[in-house]
This record gives C-alpha cells, structure tokens and sequence, in this order.
C-alpha cells in the first residue's frame, strides 16, 4: 500500500482540493475524504454533512472542500478497493510519533491482533504504551490503518471510537473468535 504522511503544519499550510462525502455500507454512514488522490480520511461517522465538513476544514483550513454526492461512484470505488484490500494510496496526517505508530498498526495482518504493548514493541516505542493507545486512537483512515486490530494485553477487545459491538464485528469479520469480549483466537481460517 502506497502511504504518504504529512504533518498537521503541513496540511494545513496544503492548498488542493479536498473531496469528501458519506455512503453507506451495511446500514453504517461511513466518511471518506480524499486529497491529491490519496484516502486521508475514512472512518464511521455520526456527523452531519456540515459537521463533517467543518472538522476537514480544521484540520485543512487552505484545501478547497469539493463535497461529492453521497453514495458518488468515486467514493465507492474508494471504499471498496480499500475494504477489499487493494492497493489504495493513502495520506495520514499526524505527528511524526502517530505516524511511527500508524506505520506499525499496517503491518497487523487481517485476523492477528496485538496487544498495546506489542503494537508499541514493534512501532519501537516500548516506554510509551499509553502514548501509543493515544496515537491508536486519533488514526484518521481507520478502516485502511487497522486500529480495530490492537486489544488489551488480558485479551479483551477493549475500546474503540464507534464501539465495541463494531470493532468486533471488524475481528470477527477477519476470522478472529471473541467469546465474552475476549479474543481466543486469532488462527486466520482458510
């Protein structure tokens, strides 16, 4: 997967055109927004049309907002190349640290997990655990960079932005067992 990363000076300081909107997939309202041809943004969203545009504008306040109709065959063909894997160009915005961390998150195979302190392990910021769970969950491109993927160390699913019953629907749909919110196994079927 193609991953560039910029700054939130940088961003901010970024001038292009910015195109998002919303769709719905399986009864969920998602938000995907995309600059210079890369997914910066594509998430679960509860957020109106003009919400949502207001929190893009904050974080790219000299990008031109282009927002396309719901359900636009270019937002689909965003999402779904994303959902099933393809290579999708993708451009976080974060501190180099959540960058660090994101780096790590999209190197999670579908159907693994890792614990926080083995997701901060291997981002190599062991002493920073916390941090990194903070990093875990300011991810912007949540259904590209799989934050869903890293549950706490007793095996709990644990939290997640848009919820528990979500983030385990996302493990399960990958093959991981959860059984009373803990994961037994992570043994990628097929």
């Amino acid at each position: 997967m193609e991953v560039r990363y910029l700054t939130p000076e940088q961003a901010a300081k970024s001038s292009g055109v910015l195109c998002h909107g919303q769709l719905m997939i399986e009864h969920n309202t998602y938000c995907l927004a995309f600059y210079d041809q890369a997914v910066c943004a594509f998430h679960l969203s509860s957020l109106e049309t003009a919400q949502l545009a207001a929190e893009l504008k904050r974080r790219w306040p000299r990008a031109v907002l282009q927002r396309l109709e719901n359900q636009s065959s270019v937002l689909m063909d965003y999402a779904h190349r994303i959902l099933v894997g393809e290579n999708t160009p993708l451009l976080l915005v974060g501190t180099a640290f959540q960058c660090q961390v994101w780096r790590a998150l999209l190197k999670i195979p579908a159907g693994q997990c890792l614990s926080y302190q083995a997701l901060a392990h291997a981002a190599k910021l062991d002493r920073a655990v916390r941090a990194v769970a903070s990093a875990v969950a300011k991810n912007p491109v949540a259904l590209a960079v799989p934050c869903h993927r890293v549950i706490r160390q007793s095996g709990a699913v644990g939290q997640y932005h848009w919820g528990v019953e979500c983030k385990q629907h996302l493990l399960r749909a990958e093959g991981v067992v959860i059984r009373d919110g803990v994961v037994v196994d992570t043994t990628p079927s097929g």
